[in-house]
């Protein structure tokens, strides 16, 4: 079984080893030839974060603690806090398609967080 979360859902449907099924949480689900930049326009991602952050009164600009952090206990947050400032991701994987015809013919489930601040349900139903 393959279980693939957020950007992982562009490595899934390129895994080559043999898998029974895939679990797709909270992930990004690609079309073939899709870049994740290309996604979060297409699924509408980042309007229904917005939305979804003023239906439940927080700002709606992303913000790592808000968007990422907000669940974590205070113990964990001082560990990270410690460890200085998160680094930017690359952009490098923005641009990359995913380079699949199609995804495996095997049993694929979709798991969806109804909390997740991110990614909220309306933006992975495409």
């Amino acid at each position: 079984m393959l279980v693939a979360q957020s950007l992982a859902g562009f490595t899934a449907p390129m895994i080559r080893q043999p898998v029974a099924m895939i679990v797709l949480l909270n992930a990004m689900i690609p079309e073939p030839g899709e870049t994740p930049g290309e996604w979060w326009d297409t699924t509408g991602s980042g309007a229904a974060r917005r939305a979804a952050d003023e239906a439940a009164g927080r700002s709606g600009e992303f913000d790592i603690e808000t968007h990422f952090l907000h669940d974590l206990p205070a113990e964990a947050r001082a560990m990270l806090a410690a460890a200085g400032p998160p680094r930017e991701p690359a952009d490098t994987p923005f641009r990359q398609p995913c380079a699949f015809q199609r995804w495996p013919d095997v049993p694929i489930k979709v798991l969806i967080g109804a909390g997740d601040r991110l990614f909220p349900a309306e933006s992975n139903q495409r």
